[in-house]
C-alpha cells in the first residue's frame, strides 16, 4: 500500500493537467507551471530524489532549451513579417482561387498549404499569415468559421512535430538527447495518422461541430 500511495502522487499529475485545462481552471501554460511546481515538491520533499546539484543542472538545461526554442519562435515571427511585407499571402490567395477547383479539392489544397507552412514556421506566425488568406476563401465555400478554425489548428499542430522547424519535436529531442534527423523514420506513422485525422475532421464537420451546436441551443 505504501508503494501504491507513493506512486499515486505522480500518477495523478497527468490527470491534474488535463482536468485543469478542460475545466477552465488554468490555461495550458499555467497548468504546466503548476505541474512543474508540484513535481518539484514531490521529488524534493516526498521522494527526496533531488539534491542541490541536480536542481541546478535542471535549471541550466531548462534555460538552454527555452532559449533555443524562443530563438526558433522569434525567427519564425521575423520570417512571417518578411512574407507579409512582400505580399506573399495575397499571392497565395490569388494562386489558390486561380485554379478554379471544386470545393473538396480546394479544401485539400488548403490543408496541403497549411501543412507546408507548419513544417517551416511556428503555430502563431502561421495563424497570422493564413487567417487573412484562407478565411475569405473558406467563407466563399460556405464553411463554418469554427470548423475552419479547428481544421487550421489541427493541421498546424501536426507541424509541431515535423522537421525542420518542429518546436515540440525539438524539445523532445533535447530531453531525449537524440538528433532530430534520427526520429524521422519513427515519426512517419504518427505524421500519417495526424494527417488522416485532419482529413476526417475537414470532411466530416459534424465530428467537431456537434458539441458547439448543443451549447448554442
Amino acid at each position: 500500500m505504501t508503494i501504491l500511495f507513493r506512486a499515486s502522487l505522480i500518477l495523478v499529475l497527468p490527470v491534474f493537467l488535463v482536468l485543469s485545462i478542460a475545466m477552465g481552471i488554468a490555461t495550458a501554460t499555467e497548468a504546466a507551471a503548476l505541474a512543474a511546481v508540484y513535481a518539484f515538491v514531490i521529488s524534493a520533499f516526498v521522494y527526496r530524489s533531488l539534491n542541490f546539484r541536480q536542481i541546478a543542472r535542471a535549471l541550466r538545461d531548462t534555460v538552454y532549451t527555452t532559449t533555443v526554442v524562443m530563438f526558433i519562435v522569434c525567427s519564425s515571427m521575423i520570417f512571417s513579417w518578411v512574407l507579409i511585407s512582400e505580399g506573399v499571402p495575397q499571392l497565395i490567395s490569388d494562386l489558390l482561387l486561380g485554379f478554379g477547383l471544386p470545393n473538396w479539392a480546394l479544401l485539400l489544397l488548403i490543408i496541403l498549404v497549411m501543412t507546408l507552412g507548419g513544417m517551416f514556421l511556428d503555430t502563431v506566425p502561421n495563424i497570422f499569415i493564413f487567417v487573412p488568406i484562407l478565411y475569405p476563401i473558406t467563407a466563399e465555400m460556405g464553411m463554418d468559421p469554427m470548423h475552419f478554425s479547428i481544421i487550421m489548428l489541427c493541421t498546424l499542430s501536426v507541424g509541431l512535430f515535423t522537421p525542420p522547424v518542429g518546436t515540440s519535436l525539438f524539445v523532445s529531442c533535447r530531453i531525449g538527447k537524440i538528433r532530430m534527423e534520427d526520429t524521422l523514420k519513427d515519426l512517419t506513422p504518427y505524421f500519417l495518422v495526424g494527417m488522416a485525422t485532419v482529413i476526417v475532421v475537414a470532411f466530416i464537420p459534424s465530428l467537431t461541430l456537434w458539441l458547439p451546436s448543443l451549447i448554442g441551443q
